[in-house]
């Protein structure tokens, strides 16, 4: 058998949830694949482990009402069984205190805003709901919330919570970005309760990469625990090296973070200006249910963490299971620091905030590649990718601007780069 044939039609690199649907949709058409991937396993950012005896992604994940690639994919898998939907509330925590954020009435005692403010926010959020991120283009996060919500909206609330998420100065981030996040949010209002709604899987998103992993496996070659090591194109496609094998296809679809393919050496130039956000994210098993609120945004210094998630809200478990993560540069001190330092930080904030916190089990998941940095440049930036090496189509985070990095959004930009494929092939 010839290298082209053992290998399949279409290489793709990486084994996230964009890789994974590539070789989904490519499968459906009958196109043979093979996936590469340098961990262990494959579900990228959605990856689990077992936290008490219950499987939980290492970073925290839900499913809102408009992530149709996700929910359509849950289906077709004969999943949907499984996807349980929640009312949720989220708060703020700031100088030592929380305020609920959810629903009208909490948006009127909300004290850490004047009355004026508070309308201010809400017609905020209402315009950008309606706006369209495109008309954004080149103005960065600062101007577009001072113009729309007011300078002391913008200082109180939203600079630090832009810090928090991004790391860089709201004057650096894509007004277009901010909008298509916001929009997002407010699509997952729940109607009935003023809350939000949103889903989850039972037993973890898994569930779905064990039975996504399953079903492509009659068309696509899944190599795990190979870590690409030099790329090369050729008259009769791309070879791709690691360790003594070699892997042959006319067509790639790319789906590593643009820093690490830079890194990989090739006999073609390719050169990237994107920078990525780093994630230090704890998952913990406590005795104690600590809050009612879903989602907490941290805006206290004296707190090691940027966000709480509650994810009992979402599933049933012996014990609540909780997180506390920070989106980081992968320069910043805390990053560095090991495990165990980095978990007893956050244990000693989650006392702070809540009083007793009894802990059953801890872990802390990192990933140096969470997100790409959505400044204000990054659609021009990025506006010739799939250009720039013939043959070679990009998917994953890199792709899902101007909407919220999802795993819905990212499973979409699996599904276009198998389409832009399956165009291409055609006679």
């Amino acid at each position: 058998m010839s290298p082209y044939e053992e290998n399949g039609n279409v290489l793709i690199l990486g084994g996230g949830y964009a890789g994974l649907a590539a070789a989904y949709r490519l499968g459906r058409h009958g196109i043979p694949s093979t996936l590469i991937e340098a961990q262990p396993k494959v579900g990228g950012l959605a990856a689990c482990s077992t936290i008490d005896g219950v499987a939980v992604e290492h970073f925290y994940h839900h499913i809102k009402p408009e992530d149709g690639h996700v929910i359509s994919l849950i289906e077709e898998l004969g999943l949907g069984y499984g996807l349980h939907w929640a009312d949720t509330r989220m708060g703020f925590y700031i100088d030592g205190s929380f305020h609920p954020f959810s629903t009208p009435m909490d948006l009127l005692r909300f004290s850490p805003l004047s009355l004026m403010d508070r309308f201010r926010f809400a017609w905020g959020v209402f315009k950008a709901k309606r706006t369209e991120g495109k008309t954004l283009e080149g103005m960065n996060a600062e101007e577009w919330v001072v113009r729309e919500w007011g300078r002391s909206v913008y200082e109180r609330i939203m600079r630090p919570m832009l810090m928090n998420k991004f790391g860089i100065p709201p004057a650096w981030i894509s007004a277009g970005f901010l909008q298509g996040r916001i929009k997002g949010l407010s699509s997952a209002k729940s109607s009935a309760r003023g809350g939000e709604q949103l889903a989850y899987l039972r037993g973890s998103l898994q569930t779905l990469t064990d039975r996504l992993e399953e079903e492509i496996r009659n068309t696509c070659h899944i190599r795990v625990s190979t870590p690409i090591e030099r790329i090369d194109t050729s008259p009769d496609g791309f070879h791709v090296h690691s360790g003594d094998e070699e892997f042959t296809a006319p067509f790639v679809v790319n789906t590593l973070p643009l820093t690490v393919f830079e890194s990989i050496r090739k006999n073609f130039e390719f050169r990237t200006s994107i920078q990525y956000q780093a994630v230090a994210c704890g998952v913990f098993s406590i005795e104690e249910e600590l809050t009612p609120l879903y989602w907490i945004n941290i805006l206290d210094d004296d707190v090691t963490f940027r966000v709480f998630v509650n994810q009992s809200r979402m599933d049933e478990y012996s014990h609540p299971i909780v997180y506390c993560a920070n989106y980081l540069r992968a320069d910043d001190p805390l990053f560095r620091r090991p495990d165990d330092e980095i978990l007893d930080l956050y244990i000693g904030s989650m006392k702070k905030m809540f009083g007793r916190v009894t802990l059953r089990e801890g872990r802390l998941f990192r990933s140096r590649h969470a997100t790409p940095v959505f400044d204000r440049d990054f659609a021009a930036r990025t506006a010739n990718l799939d250009d720039c090496v013939p043959g070679m189509v990009f998917a994953g985070n890199i792709k899902v601007y101007p909407y919220s990095r999802t795993v819905s959004s990212v499973i979409g930009t699996g599904f276009a780069a198998a389409d832009r494929i399956l165009e291409g092939s055609r006679p």
